[in-house]
């Protein structure tokens, strides 16, 4: 953004990225204009985090076994369903590959740095920008959760409905 010149932006991040968006967002307040939360990755806020974290373990065992494709193929069938493939392959193609190619940075760079995020609601309540945050109306119940807790963080919010036909799913939309 200083390369640039850009002083302030609308910042969005999904999962990851929405972590990121808050930190970037308490980091550099005078940069971000507004939030876009698609799904963030805050499983460490929500009451089943042991839960959905145990999911984890045979993921991870998989990696580490040297089996890539199995445990991608684990972690999003968690994340996205049974269905995932399906969905996937239609909205994106060739993301599954992608997703595959690129899982020695998410298990050995994403993962380890939000195991070691230790943000606190109190931080959070420095970010005072509009916040959007956005879920899916078929996403699992976990992202359901961290968008309650998302509207729990931030006080004022609104709830927009809509529908995706375009790509084959529905999708609630947060304002925040």
């Amino acid at each position: 953004m200083d390369y640039l010149q850009v002083r302030s932006a609308h910042v969005v991040g999904h999962s990851h990225g929405g972590v990121i968006a808050l930190q970037f967002a308490l980091d550099y307040p005078a940069s971000v204009r507004t939030l876009s939360l698609l799904e963030p990755a805050l499983v460490g806020f929500i009451p089943e985090a042991k839960v959905i974290q145990q999911k984890f373990v045979p993921i991870i065992q998989a990696y580490n076994m040297g089996d890539k494709i199995g445990a991608i193929h684990q972690m999003l069938e968690m994340i996205g369903g049974r269905e995932y493939r399906n969905v996937t392959e239609n909205v994106l193609p060739c993301s599954l590959d992608q997703a595959v190619e690129d899982a020695d940075s998410l298990f050995k760079i994403d993962m380890p740095a939000m195991r070691s995020w230790k943000i606190r609601r109190e931080h959070l309540r420095r970010i005072d920008v509009p916040i959007l945050s956005v879920l899916g109306s078929d996403s699992q119940p976990m992202f359901r959760e961290t968008c309650g807790v998302v509207q729990q963080w931030f006080s004022k919010s609104e709830m927009l409905m809509s529908k995706m036909q375009r790509i084959g799913y529905n999708s609630q939309i947060h304002l925040i």
